[in-house]
This record gives C-alpha cells, structure tokens and sequence, in this order.
C-alpha cells in the first residue's frame, strides 16, 4: 500500500469516528432530556400527592373535631342523667 492510500484510509476511519461520536452525542442528548421530562413529570406528580395528603389530614383533624364534640354532648348528657337518677 502506498502512503496516499493509507493517508486516505486514516481520513477515512477517522470521519468514521467523528460521525460516531455525533450521534452518540445526539443520542445523548435525546436521552438526557427524556430523563430530564421523566423527573418533571415525577415532580408534578409528588406535588399533587403532597397537596392531596395535606387536604387528607386537613379533613381527618375535623372529622376527629367533630367526633370530639359529639363525645363530649354526649358525656355531658350522660352526667345529667347520673345526677338526676341519683
């Protein structure tokens, strides 16, 4: 082989390489942002879970107020009712 031809082969492969590593670099780069999409939406989704939670614990705390004062209604009743019978 004369050295014209292995010059033109070593241009040849290292084109090669470039056009390699440009489209692993895309592909990278296509990758990266589906991730970066991905993480977004599993942002979004544990906000609303956390909002959701809080609403949650929000009507638990008055659900258990309620029930608290109809305990207590009921306990009063039930001391009228000691007292009178006695």
């Amino acid at each position: 082989m004369d050295d014209h031809n292995v010059q033109n082969a070593t241009f040849e492969i290292l084109k090669g390489i470039q056009t390699s590593i440009a489209e692993l670099r895309t592909d990278m780069d296509r990758q990266f942002g589906e991730v970066g999409h991905r993480f977004g939406k599993l942002e979004d989704g544990l906000r609303t879970e956390w909002r959701n939670n809080a609403g949650v614990l929000v009507m638990m705390r008055a659900t258990v107020g309620h029930f608290e004062e109809r305990v207590r209604t009921l306990d009063d009743r039930v001391d009228d009712m000691q007292r009178r019978l006695g």
